[in-house]
């Protein structure tokens, strides 16, 4: 028995040329969803709404450098929370871009320190809320290819 005899103005959806983009692109969608995401985009987390201030610093960074333009410091619960190495990139909103080389005491949270040159700039550039995107430096090979040796 054939269908359209008792429906004769039925019409079969799977044959009209819209239906079948409108099933492609579903599908695509779907397997957009569940294919993981690029590494690029894994590399930026956007933070809104920090409290920036400014710091004054002779000597060494937690990370071993020297304190220059140009570095920043990040509270250590954002540090934590976001994975955030030495070397990476900060962008703050509104302020510049800096490399994350230093931290900030333990009773800061939700905090960025941005390095300045003087005492009186540090004074003057106060404290602000911004908003910061963090970019996260690409792996790099080791330098040596050689294994490491352990010495007794």
């Amino acid at each position: 028995m054939r269908i359209d005899r008792f429906c004769p103005k039925m019409y079969y959806f799977a044959d009209t040329p819209f239906l079948r983009v409108l099933a492609l692109l579903l599908g695509l969608l779907f397997c957009m969803l569940l294919l993981p995401r690029p590494s690029w985009a894994k590399s930026r987390l956007k933070i809104r709404s920090l409290t920036v201030t400014a710091y004054h610093l002779t000597g060494r960074t937690a990370s071993g450098t020297n304190a220059r333009r140009g570095c920043i410091a990040l509270s250590r619960d954002l540090e934590r929370k976001f994975k955030v190495k030495f070397g990476d990139t900060v962008i703050v909103k509104g302020v510049g871009r800096f490399t994350f080389q230093d931290r900030m005491p333990k009773k800061w949270r939700k905090r960025v320190d941005v390095f300045m040159s003087s005492h009186r700039e540090a004074k003057s550039f106060g404290k602000k809320q911004k908003a910061i995107l963090i970019v996260r430096k690409s792996p790099s090979k080791p330098r040596h290819s050689y294994p490491h040796r352990k010495y007794s």
